[in-house]
């Protein structure tokens, strides 16, 4: 039996959302953005109203999904002149 997803983050960007499901994947934490496979009017509305910015993980990987994102989060953005490839500074 698979456990039951449940929100692991929640933010205002849906494509924030697909970036950090990346990262959590990349991790080997299967992640779901929600609504992600919807594809009709009303899909499309709420992401223009922000409301499908949430991922998705199985429970018995929330606490490692967490800790992910927010090692992520601490981390900061990027600086302005980041180029692909290059390493950043821990």
């Amino acid at each position: 039996m698979t456990a039951p997803l449940i929100v692991a983050w929640t933010g205002s960007s849906h494509t924030s959302a697909l970036i950090l499901k990346s990262l959590l994947t990349a991790a080997g934490i299967p992640a779901q953005v929600a609504g992600e496979g919807l594809m009709d009017e009303f899909a499309l509305a709420s992401r223009l109203r922000g409301g499908l910015g949430q991922i998705l993980v199985p429970e018995d990987q929330l606490a490692e999904a967490k800790k992910i994102l927010s090692e992520h989060e601490a981390r900061g953005p990027l600086p302005e002149d980041f180029e692909v490839g290059e390493e950043q500074d821990p």
